[in-house]
């Protein structure tokens, strides 16, 4: 059923200690500390997005679903700043709601992904990536169904991704700066 109804699929895994060691710990003290969740849904919201539009053309809008639950807000929220302050992602991020897996077989089959890779997955062809992508033919004849893009979060990956949630919080602790000022500036005139 997946191979027939699904173009692809991601999965991330990261080391909680290594998240600590090589992510949170070492963040600029007033940029966001996402959590080890926050950093995966990040991850998946980015990835998804670009091989939605490597797969499908320029034109790709993708919406996602995430499971309704007390990490929600956090994936809702990765999901504006990318679509604010990653100017790529922006015109292929359409909108983000939360759900309850009955209502939606995607939360069912994401869940299944998950338990299938950490059980089976020394059977079922999870292609480890580093975020270069073939094309969705090439993907589908390789996995011989529907290719499962798996990335793997640790030392270098977590360093790069450091960087642009430094700059996602520089540049909305500036944005709220400019609108105080421009506020000031009105109430003056």
């Amino acid at each position: 059923m997946i191979d027939d109804n699904v173009a692809f699929g991601s999965t991330v895994a990261m080391d909680y200690k290594a998240y600590r060691e090589d992510f949170r710990d070492k963040l600029h003290p007033k940029a966001h500390k996402d959590s080890a969740y926050g950093v995966c849904s990040r991850i998946l919201i980015e990835t998804v997005a670009l091989q939605a539009r490597e797969f499908w053309g320029p034109d790709t809008v993708v919406n996602f679903v995430f499971e309704r639950s007390d990490h929600f807000a956090e994936a809702e929220r990765n999901f504006h700043d990318a679509k604010r302050h990653i100017h790529e992602l922006t015109p292929h991020l359409g909108k983000i709601a939360p759900g309850e897996k009955g209502e939606f077989c995607g939360l069912q089959a994401a869940d299944l992904q998950a338990c299938l890779r950490g059980r089976i997955e020394p059977r079922v062809p999870f292609k480890k990536t580093d975020g270069r992508f073939e094309s969705l033919a090439e993907a589908r004849k390789a996995a011989d169904g529907c290719p499962i893009f798996h990335f793997v979060l640790a030392g270098d990956l977590l360093q790069e991704i450091r960087e642009p949630t430094e700059s996602i919080s520089k540049e909305k602790k500036w944005g709220k700066r400019k609108r105080g000022f421009e506020r000031r500036k009105a109430r003056e005139s």
